[in-house]
């Protein structure tokens, strides 16, 4: 997750949301060539058990996922875009994604999308930087 600005707002103990403001980004790893991302100008999370549940989107919002049947198999791989967005989470995979005014969506055999029309723009994985533990966050590498 990644933005010019981030905030954390906790609820009795625990974290009930966060703000994502400029430049708003979250990628999740799918294998080593795929990633699920979504990007739009701010975000807005809400977290139920300390778990990320549902993600606002505002403002050019994008995404490209890459969905699963019933067997765990890739199906092909969805990029869409709407002015605004809401994501569903379960067990931190996206569940659902609701394309809000005017939304756009087209689902892409796996193949037919090169490298470069894989990744939105802005992207890049910053496993380095990436936290692994709770004092990580601490600690910054550039």
């Amino acid at each position: 997750i990644t933005g010019s600005y981030i905030q954390l707002n906790n609820s009795n103990g625990k974290i009930h949301s966060m703000d994502i403001n400029k430049d708003a980004f979250v990628v999740s790893f799918v294998d080593s060539t795929k990633y699920n991302q979504i990007r739009g100008k701010d975000m807005k999370g809400y977290f139920k058990d300390n778990d990320l549940d549902r993600i606002f989107v505002t403002g050019n919002g994008q995404t490209i996922y890459y969905p699963l049947d019933e067997e765990d198999k890739f199906i092909g791989v969805n990029r869409g875009e709407s002015s605004n967005l809401r994501i569903n989470l379960v067990n931190n995979e996206i569940d659902k994604i609701a394309y809000i005014n005017d939304g756009t969506s087209t689902f892409y055999p796996l193949n037919e999308l090169s490298p470069q029309e894989l990744k939105l723009r802005g992207f890049k994985w910053r496993e380095r930087q990436r936290p692994k533990k709770r004092e990580d966050i601490f600690v910054w590498i550039d």
